[in-house]
């Protein structure tokens, strides 16, 4: 756990999650150079309370520019890689 103090609220939490060489079918190695399925990215506006961050996208496959990409066509095992995520500021 990570105490994050002085914050100004609402605040905003991502998190980006990767499992190196995740691949698949769809997303193999040759498709995205050796990371297999890209990372996932989720976020929520934290308010007062418990928040779940939810699945906003993923990060991009290799070559594309940085971003959050909301198309998950073609993943698989990385969208059970977790658990749900619940964030309380305290």
């Amino acid at each position: 756990m990570t105490a994050m103090t002085g914050l100004v609220r609402p605040a905003v939490a991502y998190l980006e999650i990767k499992k190196s060489s995740d691949t698949n079918p769809t997303l193999t190695e040759v498709d995205n150079d050796w990371a297999g399925q890209p990372s996932l990215v989720y976020g929520a506006r934290l308010g007062n309370g418990p928040t779940r961050l939810e699945l906003l996208g993923h990060g991009g496959r290799f070559r594309e520019e940085p971003g959050i990409y909301s198309d998950l066509s073609g993943f698989d095992t990385a969208l059970e890689q977790i658990a749900p995520i619940v964030v309380t500021l305290e």
